[in-house]
């Protein structure tokens, strides 16, 4: 078993102009797929997985004066080393995908893609193997003005504040936050992906119902720690999942659809 921290990359990827939501999840999707069950990728990523956006609750999300997002879509990657991860995206196969999904959406030029540290705050397993979560995440932008490193530092706190919420003792099943680093930018570059990158900080917070996440969402003291110091956040919902585990035994890849699902 590997005794450090696997290395995870996040990617945050805005529909171009000329690229309509439908044609950003249905070009993300297929991609995903090509990827996930690619060999190489079955056995060198410890996860591989797809966030879209759904129109769920944009009245609340509007109801909190947060702005919803741009059609985006967000992939996250998990994989033991470095060597690995290049493996990954240096295999021909893998590359003469992405480049056709740049030429076919863009996905190079709309990706802001860089490597982080994962915090995970909260994590309970599902009660039950497959069983889907409702989930939402925030984007949030640093202003040009602000040292990333004082951005999160105050946002850290408010994150605590809010897992502390008794609500979230019931009702919050996973609580995680993607904080960028630059350990990769070299190597990302050389992949082809965008030099000058947004520094952005992601959050994500998992329910098991709808209804549990709104009643997080709609929580006055979520109003309270969030509403008005979030201004550059954006708030959108999972809706297609697909984890892709390996067992670093034998280093035999697993596919395991455990949350693949449309609302």
């Amino acid at each position: 078993m590997p005794s450090s921290a696997p290395i995870c990359v996040a990617s945050v990827h805005r529909a171009l102009p000329h690229v309509s939501k439908m044609e950003l999840d249905a070009s993300m999707s297929a991609l995903f797929d090509a990827l996930a069950f690619h060999p190489v990728a079955q056995q060198k990523l410890l996860k591989l997985d797809l966030i879209l956006q759904t129109d769920t609750m944009i009245e609340h999300v509007e109801n909190l004066g947060l702005p919803v997002a741009h059609p985006t879509a967000v992939i996250i990657v998990e994989c033991e080393t470095l060597e690995h991860y290049i493996e990954v995206f240096k295999h021909p196969d893998i590359a003469n995908l992405l480049s056709e999904a740049e030429a076919r959406f863009g996905f190079k030029s709309g990706a802001s893609l860089f490597a982080t540290d994962l915090v995970l705050r909260v994590d309970h397993e599902a009660p039950e193997e497959g069983s889907p979560r409702w989930a939402a995440m925030s984007i949030m932008k640093v202003p040009e003005d602000i040292h990333p490193k004082g951005h999160n530092d105050n946002l850290l706190p408010l994150f605590d504040d809010f897992v502390k919420m008794p609500l979230n003792e019931q009702h919050l099943r996973k609580h995680a936050i993607w904080i960028p680093n630059d350990h990769m930018n070299a190597h990302l570059s050389e992949l082809g992906f965008p030099s000058t990158r947004e520094s952005l900080l992601l959050a994500l917070i998992e329910a098991e119902t709808l209804k549990d996440l709104q009643e997080i969402i709609e929580h006055p003291t979520f109003a309270d720690i969030f509403q008005g110091r979030t201004e550059h956040g954006h708030i959108f919902w999972r809706q297609r999942l697909l984890l892709c585990e390996c067992d670093h035994e034998d280093q035999q890849a697993v596919i395991e659809p455990k949350e693949v699902f449309d609302v």
